[in-house]
């Protein structure tokens, strides 16, 4: 995050800028648009072949909410936990790309229809025009970026600590007050000001009870996962990482800007870095101190630290070594997008509907007037499922009995939150049960653990223990299609 020019280090880099008679300085815009165009199609076939999750179908149910107003209220209800600002540009999408698959794209993460993509893409621009504090016209860009980024995910919110860490940290050592910088900053306040009342909302309706409560395990786990390998390796990247910050070639040769027609050590940017691949672990202690939630995704903006601190080591890398370096990454993606497209080039007329096996198995079972229960993922199987068999699907919900055997009812109260914004079937489950003798229970083998035990949900061994007679009559590896009988009635 340099400025280039007279500085050394930019004098060193341009004497080095060829490579076998290849001008890399020049080239590198084009192979930069190179990238984009790749990714951009390699995001277009992964979200043309994969079908919505369960996450993704509640964007879709919200975003086709009628108006700016209509989505503001069902998200006061409950039914989702974004600003409205993503659910109004996920809108906008769909209304020009006919396929929802591809129009609401915004593996980990570019084509899912959550906000955590549209939340790097801001934070990175804010970091960009960091960079070149504090011209004005940079700064407006910057305060737009934050506030934007604030209009998709309320964790955006977590971008001032590496950037208020940079600033603060320059402050001290050249006593300059960049005011523009500071209220670029404060732009981040404003969108959660406003939507405040939905926070508010959100957090008393799904109370202390949320499912993902903070944890150290899964603070730690996070570096592994932007990665997509183990913890132990993730938490070994980052310490490399920070070691090469702290210490190393960085500490030992500081890289320089031009502040003020001279030059000062760039000891911001060190801070800048390491204030986001901290995100992780500040996450942590704020949403613990509030009795929040958090799972990995939520500081996906951490992994910008890598590209930052990358480009500030490879500055002092020999031509050799960066070479090296870059050709090893190469490989690394080559051989990651080898996968990617062997796993998707079977699937490149379309997406397999995952309510499939589902209709299959309940057809199957010769049952075809009774309704059917859906023990997980009730939302994107009713989703997909044809119209025939939709009408026969619903989802009981009890509170007590899913915090009591899932130490949470998160998933119960969403439930009930989206009758707001889908046509769905569900019911209380004692009200169902007490007018139904018998009816079908459709378990695809998810599991929750209560104490010592492991459940597949909470519904089935509630179930058993009421004395209801469950016999399997469909049955495909994992799923299960159960006649659901009640002696009593």
């Amino acid at each position: 995050m340099i400025r280039s020019g007279s500085t050394p280090t930019a004098a060193r880099l341009n004497q080095n800028s060829t490579f076998l008679g290849f001008d890399v300085e020049n080239a590198a815009p084009w192979l930069l648009a190179a990238l984009i165009v790749y990714a951009a199609l390699r995001s277009l076939v992964a979200a043309a072949t994969s079908p919505f999750w369960y996450d993704e179908v509640i964007t879709v149910a919200v975003s086709r909410q009628p108006s700016a107003s209509a989505i503001w209220n069902v998200l006061r209800l409950g039914a989702d936990g974004n600003p409205p600002g993503f659910y109004l540009i996920e809108r906008a999408s769909a209304a020009l790309i006919s396929n929802p698959h591809i129009a609401y794209l915004y593996f980990t993460y570019p084509v899912e229809a959550r906000p955590y993509s549209l939340l790097v893409a801001c934070v990175a621009v804010a970091l960009v025009c960091y960079q070149r504090a504090p011209a004005p016209q940079w700064m407006l860009l910057m305060g737009g970026a934050l506030a934007l980024a604030e209009t998709f995910h309320y964790f955006a919110i977590f971008a001032l600590v590496p950037l208020g860490a940079a600033e603060l940290t320059l402050l001290l050592a050249t006593k300059r007050l960049r005011i523009g910088v500071w209220l670029a900053l404060s732009c981040s306040f404003i969108p959660l000001v406003a939507f405040w009342p939905i926070v508010r909302a959100f957090k008393n309706y799904y109370g202390l009870n949320y499912w993902s409560h903070p944890t150290v395990y899964g603070a730690a786990t996070t570096y592994g996962w932007f990665f997509e390998v183990p913890g132990p390796i993730g938490l070994a990247l980052a310490a490399i990482l920070l070691l090469a910050v702290l210490g190393g070639v960085v500490l030992r040769a500081p890289m320089r800007r031009e502040i003020g027609g001279g030059e000062a050590e760039s000891a911001e940017e060190r801070v800048l870095i390491l204030g986001l691949l901290s995100l992780p672990i500040v996450m942590y202690v704020a949403e613990k101190l509030t009795h929040g939630g958090m799972i990995n995704r939520y500081a996906i903006s951490a992994v910008l630290a890598y590209p930052v601190g990358v480009g500030l080591i490879l500055a002092k890398l020999s031509r050799r070594s960066a070479i090296l370096l870059a050709v090893f990454m190469l490989v690394v993606v080559a051989a990651r997008d080898g996968a990617f497209w062997t796993a998707h080039r079977i699937h490149l007329v379309g997406i397999t509907s995952p309510a499939e096996d589902m209709e299959k198995l309940v057809n199957s079972s010769g049952y075809r007037e009774l309704p059917v229960v859906i023990s997980t993922d009730y939302a994107q199987l009713d989703y997909y499922a044809s119209p025939e068999i939709e009408k026969r699907l619903l989802a009981l919900v009890d509170l007590q009995k899913s915090f009591e055997y899932e130490g949470s009812d998160t998933i119960d109260r969403l439930d009930l939150a989206l009758r707001s914004v889908m046509p769905l079937h569900i019911y209380e489950f004692h009200q169902f049960t007490s007018t139904h003798p018998s009816f079908l229970l459709y378990s695809a083998g998810n599991y929750v653990s209560a104490g010592t035990s492991t459940f597949y949900d909470w519904l089935t061994p509630e179930l058993v223990r009421e004395g209801y007679t469950m016999q399997v009559i469909a049955a495909d590896q994992n799923r299960r299609v159960y006649l659901v009988t009640n002696g009593k009635l």
